[in-house]
């Protein structure tokens, strides 16, 4: 059976219809072949539009459905690569019966919510389709990205959809651990430049703090996106709050913006 066919044993989508997950397992297969901005942009924005299977640790004796409760913890089972935790996911009941032909419980949860639950329990690797030869991962800024609605291309995230945009100062501001530990991580990367907090708002979201990071002439691309995971590592490894916050490299237009005020200066001190 193909991984987009469905069967009266097949789960059901977040909106109750048959999880068909057939152009999700195209785009990875279309990543594994040419892994391009492009086809990751299209992956990212079907992940973000589906229902993805968790596995539990449990196999139930019969299948149901039903809605859980406030406060309902799901137990899921996770991984250990090192001192990574891994959580792996699926496109299809056949895709877990691959990875566990024995047999397996799962639940089908909107992707979304499971992107959520993976940035606020510190997941750093979610692996989709466990054991097949399309198989691929996210990394924990992609878990970030995608639990916020953005596309994690490059150094900043992209709104996964046209939405307003509104920034400016805070009226508190990160605490000054927070900020301490990033000055201290900026000092240690000679291609950092300027730094600047600030709220952001997308649409009717709530705001959230954002830190934007200008880096030298000619920084770009997968060195600036690695620049940044230095810089979130290390002044993480400091303080664990910068691991929540969302870190960005200003486009010409923003760091106009920030410049000219919308955004409070912490770096250079």
């Amino acid at each position: 059976m193909s991984d987009d066919e469905s069967t009266d044993t097949e789960p059901t989508d977040a909106s109750g219809g048959p999880l068909r997950n057939g152009a999700l397992v195209e785009a990875m297969r279309n990543v594994s072949v040419s892994d391009t901005p492009d086809t990751r942009a299209l992956l990212f924005r079907l992940l973000l539009e589906t229902s993805l299977l968790a596995v539990t640790p449990e196999l139930p004796a019969t299948s149901r459905a039903w809605t859980a409760s406030a406060g309902e913890t799901l137990n899921l089972v996770t991984l250990r690569e090192g001192e990574a935790t891994v959580l792996p996911l699926f496109t299809s009941a056949a895709a877990v019966t691959r990875w566990r032909p024995r047999g397996a419980g799962y639940v089908a949860l909107a992707s979304t919510a499971i992107f959520e639950m993976a940035a606020v329990h510190g997941t750093d690797k979610i692996v989709l389709d466990e054991g097949s030869p399309i198989s691929g991962y996210l990394t924990r800024y992609e878990i970030e990205q995608l639990a916020r609605g953005r596309l994690p291309l490059g150094p900043t995230g992209v709104v996964a959809e046209p939405t307003q945009v509104r920034i400016g100062r805070p009226q508190v501001p990160p605490s000054e651990e927070l900020l301490t530990a990033l000055r201290e991580q900026l000092d240690a990367v000679p291609a950092a430049v300027r730094a600047w907090y600030f709220l952001m708002q997308q649409g009717v979201q709530a705001p959230e703090h954002v830190i934007a990071i200008q880096l030298q002439a000619g920084v770009e691309g997968d060195e600036a996106h690695r620049v940044i995971r230095k810089i979130v590592d290390g002044a993480g490894a400091r303080s664990d709050a910068v691991r929540h916050l969302s870190v960005m490299v200003p486009d010409p237009h923003l760091l106009t913006t920030l410049a000219s005020g919308s955004g409070q200066a912490f770096y250079p001190a």
